[in-house]
């Protein structure tokens, strides 16, 4: 749990401001929610369906500026562009292996962390607490629709994974453990912040766990492929076990 305990530990250089977290997580979540503020009075006489399908055809094009915009500055910001960020078409295929391999190593403890969630919510609010489900992916469940179903895919297994973690592991990891030199600190505080941006609290323990997963798998490789890859699996299970109930 000290320096020496991510080896090779290699901090990723760049020229980045402390205060650019801020400004990232500004354009990944503030566009969003402006636009929901002012499509929400034309999507309440819509279908669920339909409004959830306008909903993530939002997010969809709010990750793609984002995810744009952040490859564009770390191509100035980093050393060596975006090689230096983690962003190489070399070892690909390797990459997704380790991704998966990486995956199935902390799938149980994001299990025992949704076990202790529901252990605790049952001891305080009786036997019939549950964890809520994504609304988005409830929503897919009770209302059938292909075109919904394939845009929640997109955004939760290709969109999501891509812009999350440029701007968590990509950005804010990268500028922590530049500062402390500290990878665990690093990862720990990115997924901390991580866990508290997705809004329902018994998602927390499981996400963060996750989180210190995908973290691992960036300063021990320095392949920002990696946590793409984990987030996009991990994604696409949660999606497809849904839709099969």
């Amino acid at each position: 749990l000290g320096r020496r305990s991510l080896v090779p530990y290699r901090p990723r250089r760049h020229k980045m401001h402390p205060l650019v977290p801020l400004a990232v997580l500004f354009v990944w979540m503030g566009p969003p929610a402006l636009i929901e503020t002012f499509t929400l009075p034309l999507k309440e006489d819509l279908p669920a369906a339909q409004a959830l399908l306008w909903s993530n055809i939002t997010m969809i094009l709010s990750g793609v500026i984002t995810g744009a915009l952040v490859l564009v500055y770390a191509q100035f910001s980093f050393a060596r562009g975006l090689k230096g960020l983690g962003i190489r078409l070399r070892g690909l295929g390797r990459d997704f292996v380790f991704a998966a391999i990486n995956l199935l190593a902390v799938w149980p403890l994001v299990m025992v962390m949704i076990l202790a969630v529901t252990l605790i919510g049952r001891l305080y609010s009786g036997d019939t607490f549950q964890i809520d489900p994504h609304p988005g992916l409830e929503q897919i469940v009770q209302n059938p629709n292909g075109l919904l179903a394939a845009v929640v895919m997109i955004m939760a297994i290709v969109i999501a994974p891509l812009s999350e973690e440029l701007v968590f592991r990509g950005i804010l990891q990268s500028l922590v453990a530049s500062y402390t030199q500290i990878p665990w600190l690093a990862i720990g505080v990115t997924s901390l912040i991580f866990a508290m941006v997705h809004g329902d609290p018994t998602h927390w323990p499981p996400l963060f766990a996750l989180s210190m997963g995908i973290g691992y798998s960036y300063e021990k490789s320095g392949s920002l492929w990696r946590p793409i890859f984990m987030h996009a699996l991990f994604n696409g299970v949660t999606v497809v076990s849904n839709l099969l109930g």
